[in-house]
This record gives structure tokens, sequence and C-alpha cells, in this order.
């Protein structure tokens, strides 16, 4: 059974989106996933890929009420829908002390777009692209 969720974006601590999940936090640790991470301007998307993309894996204290509203914010209408902007799978984080732990991510659904139209995002790492 998966617990937790990997968050890569807006959804970060001290980023714009992380007060609609923020009540519901009750745990975050620094991890990693592989993956390609782009910008679309204002937030990223991120398909599978051979890079490594960093981020948080959250704990909830209501995971399907976290997952309700992060499925409203990351245009999520279920597995495989035409409508997805992004899809959430399941992938395997990395937590700095080496462990692992399978958690859900949001996966940009129109990966084809993404090398046409946007640019990546060096080092996958959403916060060190302002820098």
């Amino acid at each position: 059974m998966i617990e937790k969720v990997f968050v890569y974006g807006t959804l970060r601590r001290g980023e714009p989106n992380r007060p609609l999940i923020e009540p519901l936090v009750a745990s975050s640790l620094p991890a990693r996933v592989r993956g390609d991470m782009y910008t679309l301007g204002e937030y990223p998307a991120v398909i599978p890929g051979g890079g490594r993309v960093r981020g948080e894996l959250l704990g909830f204290t209501d995971l399907a009420e976290a997952l309700r509203r992060m499925d409203e914010l990351e245009s999520y209408h279920g597995p495989g829908d035409p409508r997805n902007e992004y899809e959430r799978a399941v992938v395997r984080a990395e937590l700095e002390d080496g462990r692992t732990e399978d958690c859900y991510c949001y996966l940009y659904a129109k990966p084809y777009f993404l090398q046409r139209f946007a640019r990546p995002v060096p080092g996958g790492d959403w916060l060190a692209r302002r820098l």
C-alpha cells in the first residue's frame, strides 16, 4: 500500500501551492527519484528518464484528502484519462540515508510536448533553477 507522495515543484516547502496541502502534511524528508525535469514556465513537469529529480517525500494525516487536493491541482482525472495533464504514478524515492520507498508522484502525461517545446531543468531541482 502506497502511503506517501513525492513532490518536486510548486508543492515543495516555500512554494506557492504548498498551502493547499500544508495542513495535512505529517512528515517531510528530502528525497530523489529517477526522471527528467522540464520547466513549463511557472511550474515543472517530470517524465521518466535517466536523470535525478530532487524533492520531498511527504506523509499525510489524511492521504485520501491530500490526493484529492493534488489530483485537482494537477488536472488528474483517473488512470489514462485523456484529459490528464499529469498521471499519478508509483515511483521509488531514494532518501538521503540510502533507504528507498515506493510512493506516488505526478508525472507529466504528454512527454512528447516537453521534448519539443519545454526546457530541461539542469540538476532536476526546481528550487535551484532560480539560483
